[in-house]
């Protein structure tokens, strides 16, 4: 039982620590930019850049999603399998999707600061 509970526990804190970078570089570039160390450099792509970033947060958002249940059915038919087993495979697939979204904010959070556009 206890190793259950820090497994759970190991899991939340990666979901955090992935979080947090989110958060740490969003807040790093408002303060590049707020401090005016950067300003626009490429003002005519700005709007590819957006429909990028909306086109690969939306394809990270489906495909983290489709990935995930995936993977937790294929979980749910493995009846053999331990629980340690189950969960590992279940912390796999967690890390992926979250990959995924980190990804897609952290692409927009650079979009954001080297085009300096607030629609990102």
């Amino acid at each position: 039982m206890q190793q259950q509970k820090n497994s759970f526990k190991a899991l939340q804190l990666i979901h955090k620590a992935m979080l947090l970078g989110q958060i740490v570089a969003a807040v790093i570039f408002l303060i590049l930019i707020a401090s005016k160390m950067q300003t626009a450099a490429l003002q005519d792509k700005d709007r590819l850049f957006q429909v990028v970033a909306v086109v690969f947060s939306v394809a990270a958002v489906l495909i983290g999603s489709y990935l995930f249940k995936k993977k937790i059915t294929g979980i749910k038919n493995k009846f053999e399998a331990s629980i340690a087993d189950k969960f590992t495979q279940y912390r796999t697939a967690s890390i992926v999707q979250w990959a995924l979204l980190e990804g897609a904010t952290l692409f927009s959070c650079i979009a954001f600061f080297w085009w300096v556009i607030f629609h990102f």
